[in-house]
């Protein structure tokens, strides 16, 4: 090609190379592949048998591991991996569609591309799984199902996933477009190998987050005896009938689930503390939510031109916000219809509506920023350490107190007024910093290990990828 060519968008290409597929991502993908350290085949000339579609049925109510769990896309996590819960049954559950050992489950739209290996000493309860996801059962003289596994966790295999699929209203790869997928094929013993560096990762990634746990609970205990209180416990059985006095109801809360006994219990503990009882707005300088600009309006900008828009889903109690992930709005709106909802350094923020109700975190940046509707923002005075507020109401206590605010309506909610009526156990100052310090540093040596095991993690999935392409 001529010098002028851009030759990073431009390429030329043999006609035996032209296969299904015309797209100039999946020619190259191919075209890398070749150069793989090992052989590579087809994963359609791998199996037993032909891929199947699953159920289509309805999820419904699962109340014991006793029935049948109905695996949906939804149910395999990041990792590719079931989550542990109930999950949901099916009216008919097909013998058909029953999963076996080893056997694979591929998503054909959604999560497209996200696997899933059952392993029955893992799950001990029958599952069968949903239509929009697809068995493979692999040839193991050839390829073992937990090396294939681990090769779909890697980045070679997501390129693929970026380059087959159909985009769509929602992408989606089909039977044939996975039986497509050319697979690198080590020898045996160095699948194990391969399969032995990850799962040593694997292992080491689960205690340190099993740790970082165990860090992460000892703050509740650490706090309650603290402020030497014992809350009563949380119960999921709710009275069906009870009576309260007229002079009790606040906040124009007439629903009968801010009224359950154990919420009373609760404040009646609040009160035992040897420490002062107050409620947030005898103790705020302000308390405030944003608004929302129409989506798709002109009030959106650049990140270079614009100013920092929060949303509740981007707070955490780690006080971290991805500046590249947030919205931005124009200086004239933060300045102009948004400005009573400017934050500062230092101010408290409770997502007040949504998924997320109930999340606290902490605004610890310099830069100017704003906040929509599903957040409420609250200012202290000089008199109350934020961080202490922000532990105080992360911890199970605190959320109780959040809980009792929700209107249990189809999307929860909590007003103002009711940010503002919520109770907190304020000691003196000194002791809110020597709290709040003490379970930062739990939360801070938490989060290293949590770090520590993503890190150590994706370091084996690069040294696989290396064993396989022949790439640093």
């Amino acid at each position: 090609m001529p010098p002028s060519i851009n030759h990073t968008k431009t390429f030329l290409l043999l006609k035996g190379e032209i296969q299904d597929r015309l797209d100039a991502e999946m020619i190259l993908y191919n075209r890398k592949v070749q150069s793989f350290q090992f052989p590579v085949k087809q994963l359609k000339y791998l199996l037993i048998g032909k891929p199947q579609y699953g159920a289509n049925e309805a999820g419904i109510e699962r109340t014991s591991n006793q029935q049948t769990r109905y695996i949906r896309i939804t149910d395999i996590d990041t990792q590719g991996l079931l989550k542990n819960e109930l999950g949901v049954t099916a009216e008919n559950t097909d013998e058909k569609y029953l999963l076996k050992n080893n056997d694979l489950l591929f998503a054909r739209s959604g999560s497209v591309g996200r696997c899933y290996l059952h392993k029955s000493t893992n799950v001990t309860y029958p599952c069968i799984y949903a239509g929009y996801m697809i068995r493979f059962v692999l040839n193991e003289n050839e390829l073992t199902p937990d090396y294939f596994f681990i090769y779909t966790q890697l980045n070679v295999y997501k390129r693929w996933v970026n380059a087959i699929q159909r985009t769509a209203v929602q992408a989606n790869i089909n039977a044939e477009e996975y039986k497509s997928l050319f697979v690198p094929i080590p020898p045996l013993p160095i699948q194990q190998q391969i399969v032995d560096i990850f799962e040593a990762a694997y292992t080491n990634q689960q205690t340190k987050q099993a740790q970082a746990q165990q860090l992460l609970n000892s703050i509740d205990t650490y706090l309650l005896q603290q402020l030497s209180i014992n809350p009563p416990p949380t119960t999921t059985q709710t009275q069906k009938m009870f009576m309260v006095q007229a002079n009790t109801i606040s906040n124009n809360r007439f629903d009968p689930y801010f009224h359950q006994a154990m919420f009373d219990a609760l404040e009646k503990e609040l009160a035992l503390s040897s420490y002062k009882v107050t409620k947030l707005k005898h103790i705020a300088t302000k308390i405030t939510s944003g608004a929302t600009p129409l989506s798709g309006g002109d009030a959106y900008t650049t990140k270079d031109l614009g100013i920092p828009f929060i949303r509740s889903g981007e707070i955490n109690q780690f006080n971290d916000i991805n500046f590249y992930d947030v919205l931005y709005i124009k200086p004239e709106v933060h300045n102009g219809s948004l400005k009573s909802s400017k934050l500062k350094k230092g101010d408290l923020m409770i997502a007040i509506v949504g998924a997320t109700i109930g999340q606290v975190g902490i605004y610890n940046y310099d830069i100017e920023a704003n906040i929509n509707q599903a957040i409420a923002l609250v200012r202290f005075n000089n008199e109350v350490d934020t961080e202490y507020i922000k532990s105080f109401y992360l911890a199970s206590i605190g959320q109780k107190i959040l809980d009792r605010m929700k209107r249990p309506v189809a999307r929860a909610n909590i007003n103002l007024d009711e940010i503002g009526s919520m109770y907190v156990i304020l000691p003196p100052l000194e002791k809110q910093r020597e709290i709040a310090q003490h379970i930062n540093q739990l939360r801070q040596q938490a989060q290293q290990l949590n770090t520590q095991a993503q890190q150590a993690l994706q370091q084996a999935k690069q040294t696989i990828e290396a064993m396989i392409t022949g790439t640093n």
